[in-house]
């Protein structure tokens, strides 16, 4: 990733850029420093914003095919691009333009997909693993520093969402300005919003039946401070629910019913009963006991509380 930073802001401005993958926020900062370059280069630069899926492809070659009196160069920024990058005429437009020597107007499109008829730059969202790294590169850059716990929690918090991680980064510079080195309590006393989300992105996990994520948000919510009664008490809150739709689905009602009835926000539960197809009310009903024996084990007993909530994921996932 920082190779292709480099190699596009050192070399010589193109007349046609296209920027596939799914880092929409790297997309944005380098189209900031080519109009940057554009303008030391040329004094000025007007910039034009169209979307693939509103504006037709020829909209968008007439537009790039203009020129404008108010600056010496146009660039424009082709958004949700695949839709003309499928179209003949705008790729042979491309390619011609592209050929160029004389820059009147930059274009640049923005494609999910890699294209292999013209020279792309792939700009994938970092791993999660590679996360933390990003993160320390980005406050050095800055003249700051983080500990390895501070990026980790600060990962577990955003996920793979630069534009999140980058605001949670200002909000924490500029709430302690002074400080050059930033450390787990600087991240939770300013970032810990988040946490809320990684709850229940654990029970999404075990409602989807995906055991490797289940295991990792349970470990990184102990990890960092979520209290088990606490994972306990959102666990017979999802259970509940669950019990409730699964019988109403006994009962011959469809979706929109079902969340009509329970209350529930239509945009957070698409999908849910097709979900809930591979649990039994029965099995429901013997992990919501299992879950009321782990919270008198957790307010009475010394057990290990990750075990004990790591052996409810399992008998959760596997029956």
């Amino acid at each position: 990733m920082v190779n292709i930073l480099r190699d596009i802001l050192d070399e010589e401005i193109r007349p046609v850029y296209i920027f596939s993958g799914d880092d929409t926020y790297t997309k944005r900062r380098l189209e900031k420093e080519i109009e940057k370059k554009l303008i030391k280069k040329f004094g000025n630069c007007s910039v034009i914003i169209l979307d693939g899926k509103e504006d037709s492809p020829r909209k968008i070659i007439d537009e790039s095919s203009n020129s404008t009196l108010f600056a010496s160069i146009t660039l424009i920024i082709v958004k949700k691009g695949d839709i003309p990058l499928a179209d003949e005429n705008f790729m042979g437009f491309l390619e011609r333009i592209g050929r160029m020597h004389s820059l009147t107007n930059i274009i640049i499109v923005e494609t999910e997909k890699e294209i292999k008829k013209l020279k792309s730059f792939k700009i994938d969202t970092p791993y999660e693993n590679q996360l933390p790294a990003w993160i320390k590169k980005n406050l050095n850059s800055k003249g700051k520093r983080i500990s390895d716990d501070a990026a980790n929690l600060l990962t577990f918090y955003c996920g793979r969402n630069l534009f999140n991680i980058t605001r949670e980064l200002e909000k924490i510079i500029t709430a302690y300005p002074d400080k050059k080195s930033y450390c787990i309590e600087d991240v939770k006393n300013i970032a810990g919003a988040h946490k809320r989300d990684d709850i229940f992105g654990y029970l999404k996990a075990l409602e989807t039946a995906d055991e490797k994520k289940s295991l990792q948000l349970l470990e990184n919510l102990l990890r960092f401070g979520a209290e088990p009664i606490q994972i306990v008490s959102m666990l017979r809150w999802k259970l509940q629910q669950m019990i409730t739709a699964r019988a109403l689905m006994k009962k011959g009602l469809d979706e929109k019913e079902i969340i009509a009835k329970m209350n529930l926000r239509p945009y957070f539960y698409r999908g849910f009963c097709s979900r809930l197809k591979r649990f039994t009310i029965e099995k429901l009903l013997k992990n919501y006991d299992r879950l009321c024996e782990i919270d008198l084990e957790l307010k009475t007993t010394s057990t290990d509380k990750f075990l004990l909530l790591e052996k409810f994921t399992f008998q959760f996932l596997t029956g």
